[in-house]
């Protein structure tokens, strides 16, 4: 029923741009996939390609968040800079995307999981904005090589000693890899990124554009999480022996990263660092090796690439009319911009998880995961969550209030840029009525 109103309701914006017609077309497609039911649990395609419901729910964000990122790049369009080759790259980034979800197979995965940094490299070297571009690149680079070429001879040691890289097969063996999971597990940690080995995610955010903030939030972290989940079975053993570690740095970094949030004067670094403070919790809900905390973690996914990625649109769109990232020149927005301030106040509810959000019930789940491996863990969640809230009313307050600089020029919103956040928003409210997600994994 929601997706026939949307399809609806697309037809009577046909008088508008295409734009709008499009997203809605594609909105209702989502919607409709929602209301139905979620009772499946695995399907293969044929041809090496399988999935369940962590590959189609992670499949469809990438999706839809493409489809978005497309069109908040409109300014490389306005200003003729290759926008035609620009959006072959995020097409292409979507299919490698795309395929390392829906691939069977551990060594596909591998090959596609790698060529996803090729893209991203060619558009922060591109499109980015200031000449530390190509260091913010070669950091990325250098980060995620490091980890992810051990990570092939690992799953080698794998093939060796059980004759298969099948993904579900993995469930069935019964295997200690020794210190093997460090080389396994150490490309995802990288990825997502944990606490220690972070420092290239601020970097790239803050020097790519628009489109590949969007992609790096919404999707490309996860794939770490992704991964991490997959590699579960093979590595359950060592995963109970050094959880404590993981757990450990995982939940240290993740408020020390809040406090980091507090001192930060750019609005795309900011929102940067609050990623590696979510996707630590995340690590911690996986590594407790529980159910729910899988479950959660899949929510925290979906919730955290739908915030984050709305949030680096909504710095965009104030970075391409004061020239400036900065929480000290992007002031008294709320006086000139009213329903901007409003669906950026929203984005920011939605990211430190006030009720009834979809982010408030992932990090609940992920939270009784944590605490029931270890009840200590208890006073540093609250200080997380606590800080969480913190920087995010800190990011509104600054940017929204005050008095706005008269020098700068303050020309409306677009029509397609009020829609793209309204539809991450939109997204996030659905999901709040599909948690039953959680209880399918």
């Amino acid at each position: 029923m929601l997706g026939l109103m949307m399809m609806m309701l697309s037809l009577i914006l046909m008088q508008l741009k295409a734009l709008e017609n499009v997203i809605f077309l594609v909105l209702a497609v989502v919607v409709t996939m929602l209301s139905t039911s979620l009772s499946f649990s695995f399907f293969d395609w044929g041809g090496g390609f399988s999935g369940d419901l962590i590959s189609m729910t992670l499949g469809g964000l990438c999706i839809f968040l493409t489809i978005l990122m497309i069109y908040a790049s409109n300014l490389f369009k306005v200003l003729k800079t290759y926008f035609d080759f620009y959006v072959k790259i995020i097409m292409f980034l979507a299919i490698t995307l795309l395929i390392c979800f829906f691939t069977g197979h551990f060594m596909v995965f591998y090959i596609f999981f790698e060529m996803s940094l090729i893209p991203l490299f060619l558009m922060i070297l591109g499109w980015g904005h200031n000449p530390e571009r190509l260091q913010a690149g070669i950091y990325m680079l250098f980060y995620t090589l490091t980890a992810s070429l051990p990570m092939l001879i690992g799953l080698v040691k794998v093939w060796n000693l059980i004759g298969t890289l099948e993904m579900s097969l993995f469930i069935f063996e019964d295997c200690q890899m020794g210190w093997w999971w460090i080389v396994l597990m150490g490309a995802f940690l990288v990825k997502l990124p944990m606490f220690f080995v972070h420092l290239w995610l601020p970097k790239a955010h803050v020097e790519a554009p628009v489109a590949g903030s969007m992609i790096l939030a919404g999707i490309l972290l996860k794939l770490g999480g992704y991964g991490m989940i997959r590699m579960t079975p093979l590595l359950a053993f060592e995963m109970k022996i050094y959880s404590s570690v993981i757990l450990g740095v995982s939940l240290v970094g993740a408020f020390y990263i809040g406090l980091i949030c507090l001192c930060q004067n750019d609005m795309k670094a900011l929102i940067a660092y609050s990623s590696v403070s979510h996707m630590g919790m995340m690590v911690s809900g996986i590594w407790s090796m529980k159910v729910v905390g899988m479950g959660g973690a899949l929510v925290m996914m979906i919730a955290h690439g739908l915030c984050s990625s709305g949030l680096f649109c909504a710095a965009n769109i104030m970075y391409e009319r004061f020239g400036s990232r900065s929480i000290l020149i992007n002031r008294g927005i709320l006086s000139i911009w009213p329903i901007f301030g409003l669906f950026c106040f929203l984005l920011c509810v939605f990211n430190f998880g006030a009720p009834p959000s979809i982010n408030l019930f992932a990090e609940l789940t992920l939270m009784m995961s944590i605490i029931s491996w270890d009840i200590l863990t208890m006073l540093l969640l609250m200080l997380i969550c606590f800080f969480s809230a913190v920087y995010s009313i800190f990011l509104f307050s600054i940017i929204h209030h005050g008095k706005t600089i008269p020098s700068y020029s303050t020309s409306g919103l677009e029509l397609r840029e009020m829609m793209i956040l309204f539809y991450h928003l939109v997204f996030l409210v659905i999901l709040i009525v599909k948690t039953e997600v959680i209880f399918l994994i």
